[in-house]
């Protein structure tokens, strides 16, 4: 299930044997409140490794969000760039820098090139047995390729992503992902009773595990899932359920910020695009004073991060 992500040293996975089997039988109970404090126990551990064990490109991995941090872009390009050239073998190595590549190009508006080091990163573990990082992976290039209106790509990655997850709780978090893209994909395409479907089906999954309040992955899909629902009630004329839809949205991004671990840009940057969609759908129900001050925030958030406020 767990890729071996640090094969570098001697049994490096070693540390992590007992927390993670841990969190395994609490998923297998659904003990999601017990979850917390494992990962806490986990990021513990990881932080420790990496100091005794610095990995061979870790010093590019700090310049990188350094840069990004003081809005370097050109210079966190080239750090994960240079982890790219220094690991062109290295199939693990190379999904990490393409998915950051990808992440930073989507960041800074470059949606051309955040698709295709997202083709990339998927084909770099596409091979590998381990759905938990293959699935995730899809779904990332499916939203990017919905970006670049390529709706038929966008089904195609949410399809194989989903055919390859097994009944297994551990899955539940990237199942529900991926069914909230294909109910965006529905949507635009007038098929709103599949899109509230998946969307049923993927509250289901991500409602218990709300319960672990430091997975900042699931408080992501959680606002991704309510931005979704705002696009639905857009869609069907409901004004006033898409400012809630939107709120709900902004308040999961928010949470998401809070979190120390999910610390950088890219979490403000999420919370601004639910900013954005908030101030939209007010202004659409005719609030104009509300969406007035929630635009304004925007632009604080925005201008912290060191983008062009648009």
């Amino acid at each position: 299930m767990f890729p071996n992500i640090f094969r570098r040293k001697r049994d490096p996975l070693r540390a992590f044997h007992r927390p993670l089997k841990k969190m395994r039988r609490a998923f297998n109970k659904s003990q999601y409140e017990k979850i917390d404090s494992l990962v806490e126990d986990v990021f513990a551990t990881a932080i420790e490794w990496v100091e005794e064990n610095p990995p061979d490109d870790w010093h590019l991995t700090v310049k990188a969000s350094q840069c990004e941090d003081s809005a370097d872009w050109d210079g966190a390009e080239a750090a994960y760039r240079r982890i790219l050239d220094e690991h062109a073998d290295s199939g693990f190595s190379k999904f990490v820098a393409h998915k950051d590549l990808s992440a930073l190009y989507h960041l800074i508006g470059k949606d051309r090139e955040a698709l295709e080091h997202a083709r990339l990163a998927s084909e770099a573990v596409r091979g590998d047995d381990c759905s938990i990082l293959v699935a995730p992976a899809l779904q990332r290039e499916a939203i990017l390729a919905l970006d670049q209106s390529d709706v038929g790509a966008a089904v195609s990655l949410i399809d194989e992503g989903l055919a390859m997850l097994d009944d297994d709780p551990m899955t539940r978090q990237i199942r529900a992902s991926l069914l909230i893209s294909r109910a965006r994909v529905a949507i635009p395409m007038k098929r709103l009773s599949d899109a509230k479907q998946d969307l049923d089906q993927a509250f289901v999954q991500l409602e218990p595990l709300a319960a672990m309040d430091q997975a900042a992955g699931v408080h992501r899909d959680l606002a991704c899932y309510w931005k979704t629902v705002a696009h639905l009630c857009e869609a069907k004329g409901n004004r006033d359920g898409a400012v809630e839809a939107w709120t709900e949205a902004m308040n999961c991004a928010a949470h998401v910020m809070s979190l120390p671990h999910a610390a950088g840009v890219y979490s403000p940057a999420f919370f601004a695009k639910k900013l954005h969609g908030l101030a939209e759908a007010l202004a659409s129900q005719g609030s104009l004073d509300e969406a007035e001050q929630v635009r304004n925030t925007r632009h604080e958030v925005i201008g912290f991060i060191g983008l062009p406020v648009a």
